[in-house]
């Protein structure tokens, strides 16, 4: 995008959209500072959604087709077309990274997450988080 732009709610998919990970897709345009969401991204996603753990979105530029940001989920809304349509869910868990973070618990327990107290584990990199979908 080579011009400031403001980016909403009603005019984001102009300028963006989601790609779910799949075996075919381009990987190349991504690369993010931390090590860990690389290797992620490149080396265990896939296996991770073929075991059924996590399904990975990618965000891409319009434009440039770019790989902005992945997500582990897109989440709520997606949950809830497949509970109407698919299987039932009703949590969804995120591993949240304090490592190079730690601000990052505030944001998921301000998005409605809680701390799956069970995971939690002294000197831990991440902090296992989930969110019921219908509350």
């Amino acid at each position: 995008m080579s011009s400031r732009v403001t980016i909403s709610y009603k005019n984001g998919s102009n300028f963006f959209f989601f790609e779910q990970l799949e075996h075919s897709t381009a990987l190349d345009s991504f690369s993010c500072f931390i090590d860990e969401y690389n290797n992620y991204l490149y080396e265990d996603a896939l296996r991770s959604q073929n075991d059924h753990v996590a399904l990975t979105w990618l965000l891409r530029e319009r434009d440039s087709n770019t790989i902005i940001s992945y997500m582990i989920s897109k989440a709520a809304g997606l949950a809830r077309i497949c509970n109407r349509q698919l299987f039932a869910a009703r949590f969804l868990t995120v591993d949240a990274d304090i490592e190079h973070n730690e601000g990052v618990l505030a944001f998921y327990e301000k998005n409605g997450f809680i701390p799956n107290a069970e995971l939690v584990k002294k000197n831990s990199k991440t902090i296992s988080m989930r969110k019921d979908i219908y509350q």
